[in-house]
């Protein structure tokens, strides 16, 4: 186990694919703190330290998300992030 920061943006309900769970994982994923709700989304790939965002787009706002894997899937991050999003 390692402790640390990954990124110094505000986020919040951080989630991996639940398929890692208690395992070594290389993909956590975590909302852009935006006030209630989420503008953005972060996928952390912790083994290069990179960052990629997934905004939603001017007025779409989401809650926490989960990870879906897709069915056949092989690869840790091979799926989606599942939310419900609103567009104002």
């Amino acid at each position: 186990v390692k402790e640390g920061p990954v990124d110094d943006a505000a986020t919040e309900f951080p989630r991996i694919n639940d398929a890692y769970t208690g395992r070594k994982h290389r993909y956590g994923y975590a909302g852009e703190d935006g006030g209630d709700l989420f503008g953005a989304y972060r996928k952390f790939d912790l083994e290069k330290g990179a960052v990629t965002r997934h905004p939603l787009g001017d007025g779409r706002f989401g809650g926490e998300a989960v990870f879906v894997a897709r069915d056949g899937g092989t690869a840790e991050d091979d799926g989606w992030l599942l939310t419900f999003v609103y567009d104002k």
